[in-house]
């Protein structure tokens, strides 16, 4: 969740920089997400694209830590 909220549903593959370092997703959950349809891969862009699919598990998993 929190690679959505600095990268509004598009992850570099290389990693989120910050500070001069890189973030990058741990490859088996990314693997995961994407077989889940959760996110796709651009590689063109180099970058994870959360799906709708995807945007929805967020809404629902923020809406379940709300109760």
């Amino acid at each position: 969740m929190a690679y959505l909220v600095f990268s509004d549903g598009r992850i570099p593959l290389r990693g989120i920089e910050m500070h001069g370092t890189f973030f990058r997703p741990d490859i088996w959950v990314a693997g995961a997400l994407v077989k889940k349809g959760y996110l796709t891969v651009d590689e063109s862009a180099e970058e994870f694209l959360v799906t709708q699919t995807g945007w929805a598990f967020v809404a629902e998993t923020l809406e379940g830590l709300g109760t």
